[in-house]
């Protein structure tokens, strides 16, 4: 306090005009960085920076582009990213270019996180739609509850600590099997991996997927759950007691009969 001179409430001299948010934008785009995804998607653009907005946008406030816009422009990350004046076109025109780079960007996600003995993770999910000019839209299992829904399905594979590397878009009557025998092709023919683990639910590897996988690559290996019916056969066959479980979660089984062992 100076001397001989009147106290000001702090703020009654100010003027608040407008305020923007910035601390999630900018920790999303702190852990895009951390991750390498900013890396993946390319050199700096004016379209790299765009779809680099869109990814976080949708991270916290999932919506159209449109809307997209609207919640962009009140935040600090079109200033921080130089993005200039940008609307709902853009955003599309800015889609258009990811798509044509998707399979560099999955590469180069795919050699950042994953490398010889690495486990991948598999699942298959469901969306259904609302219009009936998509191509892909089809009546198919409906993971959203939505029976009478046409829907698209996409199979997404991600490292065993979550971050997702590729993302594969299907025909809405899909099975699990289909899917997941399209993958393994991918991992060898995109990315050229080498002796790694792809661990799926049970719905994806029927004895002929598994042959599949030892033919793409022989040090391809795989993990699963056993159905039903084959656990009742390792029973049956004495290979496992049901007293196991009792006290111990993880066993491990060599039967003595030729059979898929499936996880």
């Amino acid at each position: 306090m100076l001397s001989k001179k009147s106290v000001v409430q702090a703020g009654s001299e100010f003027e608040i005009t407008r305020s923007l948010r910035h601390g999630s934008v900018s920790l999303l785009r702190s852990f895009a960085d951390s991750t390498g995804l900013i890396d993946a998607l390319g050199p700096k653009g004016p379209k790299r920076d765009l779809i680099l907005a869109l990814i976080i946008a949708q991270s916290l406030k999932p919506s159209s582009k449109l809307a997209h816009v609207n919640y962009l422009s009140s935040t600090t990350l079109p200033s921080d990213l130089n993005l200039g004046n940008f609307d709902a076109d853009d955003c599309y025109e800015a889609l258009d270019y990811l798509l044509l780079q998707q399979s560099i960007i999955e590469s180069r996600l795919v050699s950042a996180h994953i490398g010889e003995g690495s486990m991948l993770l598999y699942y298959l999910s469901s969306s259904y739609m609302e219009g009936t000019k998509c191509p892909l839209a089809l009546y198919g299992y409906s993971r959203d509850k939505k029976r009478h829904k046409l829907q698209v399905e996409y199979g997404v594979l991600a490292t065993k600590e979550g971050p997702p590397l590729a993302v594969k878009v299907f025909p809405g009557n899909t099975s699990d099997l289909a899917s997941a025998s399209e993958i393994v092709e991918d991992l060898k023919t995109s990315h050229n991996l080498n002796k790694v683990t792809i661990a799926g639910d049970r719905g994806m590897f029927s004895i002929a997927n598994i042959d599949k996988v030892h033919i793409v690559d022989p040090d391809y290996l795989y993990v699963s759950a056993l159905r039903s019916t084959q656990t009742r056969l390792l029973v049956e066959q004495g290979s496992i007691q049901l007293g196991l479980f009792d006290e111990v979660d993880l066993v491990v089984i060599f039967p003595t009969q030729t059979m898929p062992v499936r996880g």
